[in-house]
């Protein structure tokens, strides 16, 4: 997957296309990581031609979240497709991103001074509390940034993390989940 990016008014314009999978998020992650690597700290995410995301791609814009969320950067998606829009309002991630309709509102929302207030930022549910776990949890084995070791026939990191996250998890309105 070749994922093409251009500069407008100093923000990068990053616009992949299909599905963003295991197999294709690589190169989603290479684009950014290289652009962030220049220099860029402002992102701006064409989803116009996405298809789907999975996991894999949500990692990816977790990951450069946080990398800009210290380099005081940014990123937007914008143009989201209903069927990827799914996925992270099932994911609870509506609130995690700045999402908007077009590249113009986009780069008005990049190009904002850095000292204006910013917006109050929505509570994070707790789903997307439990999804934001387990993406970490992959993050980290990716990376080896734990020293978590796998014995033949036991659960994955990510698998215990999911169970753990899960298991703190109830539905709005239902007791919270006792802990062991």
């Amino acid at each position: 997957m070749q994922v093409p990016s251009s500069t407008k008014d100093g923000i990068t314009i990053v616009s992949p296309a299909g599905v963003i999978d295991t197999r294709t998020a690589q190169a989603f992650e290479t684009t950014m990581v290289q652009a962030f690597g220049s220099g860029a700290r402002a992102f701006a995410v064409d989803f116009s031609r996405v298809t789907l995301i999975t996991s894999a791609g949500i990692r990816v814009l977790v990951m450069m979240t946080h990398r800009l969320q210290r380099a005081s950067g940014g990123l937007v998606l914008f143009a989201l497709a209903e069927r990827v829009k799914t996925v992270f309002e099932i994911g609870g991630l509506l609130q995690q991103f700045r999402i908007v309709a077009g590249e113009p509102q986009a780069l008005e929302l990049l190009s904002k001074p850095k000292d204006a207030p910013a917006p109050v930022a929505a509570r994070a549910s707790r789903l997307a509390s439990v999804v934001f776990d387990v993406v970490c949890a992959d993050d980290a084995m990716h990376h080896g940034l734990t020293r978590a070791t796998t014995p033949a026939g036991a659960p994955s990191a990510v698998a215990t993390a999911a169970a753990d996250a899960l298991g703190r998890w109830s539905p709005p309105g239902a007791a919270p989940a006792e802990s062991t």
